[in-house]
């Protein structure tokens, strides 16, 4: 899973109304990601309760994932919000 601060370019490229928060902008197929539900264009505000406000957030917040451990997403989808949840060896 590839995430990107959310620059003019990526809100037009999605269609993206919020800029709070990390976009997906690639995922692979077979990813424990994409299993659980994220899918290239969403936003990633939350990762375990954290709030990610910009992609040095994401960095700070998922190095910190022990292995093993549950993860819960709170993306933002064509203008909705949901809770993702994961509990998978690894993660993204």
């Amino acid at each position: 899973m590839e995430v990107s601060s959310i620059t003019p370019q990526l809100q037009r490229r999605y269609n993206l109304s919020d800029a709070q928060g990390v976009v997906v902008t690639n995922i692979e197929m077979d990813s424990k990601a994409y299993r659980m539900g994220v899918r290239e264009g969403d936003i990633i505000q939350e990762i375990n309760r954290g709030k990610v406000q910009s992609l040095a957030d994401f960095t700070q917040i998922t190095r910190k994932i022990k292995k093993d451990a549950r993860v819960m997403l709170l993306v933002k989808r064509k203008g909705y919000t949901m809770y993702l949840s994961l509990y998978e060896k690894g993660f993204p």
